[in-house]
Order: structure tokens, then C-alpha cells, then sequence
């Protein structure tokens, strides 16, 4: 074992970036899988560079394991690797078990970064800058072991059979066991805070005195024309009858509707090949809304004709998106400038804002809107069945559960 401690150094530093990114994707999917990002958050402060994959990964099955979110359990890993080296930086007489139990670890930590990858790229097809910075981490802290413990890259692998092979590093037992205990409970403490505060999150946004299948199963049946579903204004299942089909009545200006939307965003994208949402416009202003008094919301019917027309190039979710996380500070200016941000063709969307052909589309959701006989929004209708207000992601999780029981 070297007796210079530059690899150590080394590893500290990467470790301690992995328990910063960690937190980090900790805190993305605790906004992502509740339902309390913006519409429009990717990787927060990169940027565009990370893409949606970062929302895709954190509300997918395989973000946490029994309710643990998997980034709590990295935030253990790496600082159990931070008090391992210390142990042996502070102690070289006794340096070489809670190294060997690092070395051990990091090797996992390996295999484990070998298939989340292959779940990122193969099953969920997906990039998230955060997750793959914790895995160049993982693939730089492993060869540090091997060079500072003195092992051959032929032999490198071999070496973490010493727990159950005849002994030959002469490894002492009490020291083995306490740094892996070190480790384990590192691990527990960090996934206990992490699955506590996912739970505190979802339990905040969680309706009072509210079961949503009760809810469900007494809401009124009601019936909406086969094309007020699907079209440029869904997403989710498309190509098949979804278990839960969901018709969104909505107004831009409304803080419950973004709310809405915010729950909604993270369940379709961990449900997309079951559920289906589609947006109906129902502005609450009677400048284009025959039904409701005229001046409540003096920019939703303007906003409602932007998000059409975008549609209309195919980028109807991104300007709902921008719409509602910019809701607070809506302005006529803003809705122009969203036309330049989103890439779309400025002419042809001037055109469409003229075309009669727009309008008959806003009118002909305005309609659906009364034909249920909408009185507030948001107004969901779940397979047939009108539901008022912002429902969470863990309560349509719960429903979606139901639905799919009903089918068996």
C-alpha cells in the first residue's frame, strides 16, 4: 500500500462532489416525483445541456427502491467513502481495512453505475447530466483504490472476494467489521432522511379528508364527443386506449390549473403508456368565453390562442409550459416573446392567431367545457367521470392502481 496519499486526496475531493451532486438529484426528484417543479425545470442551473431527462429519470420506477430514493442512498455511499479515507489518513497503522471496505465498495458502486446506465440509455432512453457525473465519479474513485492499495489490475477484481475466499491480504476482522458498519449506518441515516423528506413532501401536497377513489366512484358520470379526446393537445398513451384517460379543462390564468399541471406533468411521464391527458381550454374570461362574466382573467383567452397555435407547429406543451411557469408575470409582451423562445415560425404563427379556423377550435373546447357543465377549473374528466380541483401525483397513482385492478 503507498504511503503517499495523493489518491486518497483524490478521492476525497471526488467523493465529496458526488455527495453535492447526489443532494442535488435528491432534491430534483423530491420536486419532480411530488409534483412541485416547474413546468419547464430540467436540470436547473445547466440548463438546456441536461434536457428533460433529468424530470424522466426522477419520476420513473427505477428513481428509488421501496420508497428510498436512490440518490439518498448515493449521498450515504459517498460519505462513507469521506469517512473511510479520513479513518485511514488520520490512523495508518490501521489504514488498510476501512480502505479495503471503500475499495469494496467502490467496486459495487461500479456495477451499479454499469446498470443504471443501461437503464438510463436502453429502457428509459433518457440523459441526465447529474446522473452521469455520478457515474464518471463512480468509474474515477475505483482505479484510485486499486493504485493506492497497491493491487494489479489483473488481480484488482479477485481482491474483493476476500470476504469469502481463503484470506490473503491478512485483513483483521474487528477493523473490517467496523468500517463496514460505518458504512451501513452512513447509508441507513442518509436514506431514512431522504425517504422522510419525500414522504413530508407528498403528504403536504395530499388533499385533506380525501380518498380519491371514493372521490371517484361517487363523482357524476359524464360524456364528452370522441374527438374532445386525443389530438396535438394530448400526450401520454397515444397509440393505444389508455387504462386512465384524462380530459383537462383548464384556464392560463388560474393558479389552481398550474397547480394542475404541475401534478399532472410528473405522472404521465412516470405513466405514459397507460395514461392519456388531454387539455381543453376553458378561459375564464368572456372576451372569447360566452360563459363566464367578462375581465376575470384578461390574458387567458390570449394565452389559450398561443398555446393552439403552437399546437399547430406541433409545440403545444412546451408554450403551456412556459404559460403557466410564467403565470405570476403574464403580459402580452411575454406571450409574444414565447414565440421566438419555443423556435417557432413567427409568420406562420401571426397567420394562425387570424385564421377563423383557430378560433373555431378555442370555441369548440369553450363548448365541451358547457356541454359537462364546468363550474370551476381545473375540472378533470377520468374515464367518464367529472372531478373538480388539483389532484397530486401519489393520489393519481392511487386511482391509475384502481383502474388497472377494475381491468383484471
Amino acid at each position: 500500500m503507498k504511503t503517499n496519499n495523493t489518491y486518497l486526496k483524490l478521492i476525497l475531493m471526488l467523493s465529496l462532489v458526488g455527495v453535492l451532486v447526489a443532494a442535488w438529484l435528491l432534491s430534483l426528484h423530491i420536486k419532480f416525483s411530488t409534483g412541485q417543479a416547474a413546468l419547464t425545470e430540467g436540470c436547473g442551473v445547466l440548463g438546456s445541456i441536461g434536457g428533460s431527462g433529468c424530470a424522466s429519470i426522477a419520476v420513473s420506477a427505477y428513481s428509488d427502491i421501496f420508497g428510498i430514493p436512490l440518490a439518498a442512498i448515493a449521498m450515504g455511499y459517498y460519505f462513507t467513502i469521506i469517512l473511510l479515507v479520513f479513518w485511514a489518513m488520520r490512523n495508518y497503522q490501521a489504514a488498510y481495512e476501512p480502505l479495503y471496505a471503500g475499495f469494496f465498495l467502490s467496486t459495487l458502486a461500479v456495477v451499479v453505475t454499469v446498470v443504471m446506465f443501461v437503464i438510463a440509455r436502453f429502457v428509459l432512453q433518457s440523459f441526465c447530466l447529474g446522473c452521469s457525473i455520478l457515474w464518471i465519479i463512480n468509474l474515477a474513485v475505483w482505479p484510485c483504490f486499486v493504485k493506492h492499495l497497491g493491487l494489479n489490475w489483473g488481480n484488482a477484481l479477485g481482491a474483493n472476494l476476500e470476504l469469502v475466499r481463503k484470506k490473503e491480504l491478512n485483513l483483521r476482522g474487528d477493523r473490517l467489521r467496523n468500517s463496514f458498519l460505518t458504512g451501513l449506518v452512513c447509508v441507513a441515516l442518509f436514506a431514512t432522511v431522504g425517504a422522510a423528506a419525500k414522504s413530508m413532501n407528498t403528504q403536504a401536497n395530499a388533499t385533506p379528508d380525501s380518498s380519491i377513489v371514493k372521490d371517484f366512484n361517487d363523482a357524476p358520470v359524464t360524456f364528452l364527443a370522441p374527438e374532445a379526446f386525443g389530438g396535438s393537445q394530448a400526450k401520454g398513451a397515444l397509440d393505444k386506449t389508455p387504462v386512465m384517460d384524462i380530459v383537462e379543462f383548464a384556464d392560463f390564468q388560474c393558479p389552481g390549473c398550474r397547480m394542475a399541471a404541475q401534478f399532472l406533468r410528473p405522472f404521465v411521464m412516470k405513466n405514459h403508456d397507460l395514461v392519456r391527458v388531454t387539455f381543453r381550454n376553458f378561459p375564464l374570461d368572456g372576451s372569447c368565453n360566452p360563459f363566464v362574466p367578462n375581465g376575470m382573467h384578461a390574458l387567458a383567452c390570449a394565452a389559450a390562442r398561443n398555446a393552439i397555435c403552437a399546437g399547430e407547429q406541433g409545440k403545444f406543451w412546451e408554450m403551456h409550459d412556459q404559460i403557466y411557469d410564467n403565470q405570476d408575470s403574464l403580459s402580452s409582451n411575454g406571450l409574444d416573446g414565447y414565440v421566438a423562445a419555443l423556435g417557432l415560425d413567427a409568420a406562420k404563427f401571426q397567420a394562425c392567431l387570424k385564421d377563423p379556423a383557430m378560433e373555431t377550435k378555442l370555441q369548440k373546447d369553450i363548448a365541451w367545457g358547457e356541454s359537462i357543465q364546468l363550474q370551476s377549473t381545473p375540472t378533470l374528466v377520468i374515464n367518464g367521470k367529472k372531478m373538480t380541483g388539483a389532484r397530486p401525483p401519489a393520489e393519481l397513482e392511487t386511482l391509475l392502481k384502481h383502474l388497472q385492478s377494475q381491468k383484471k
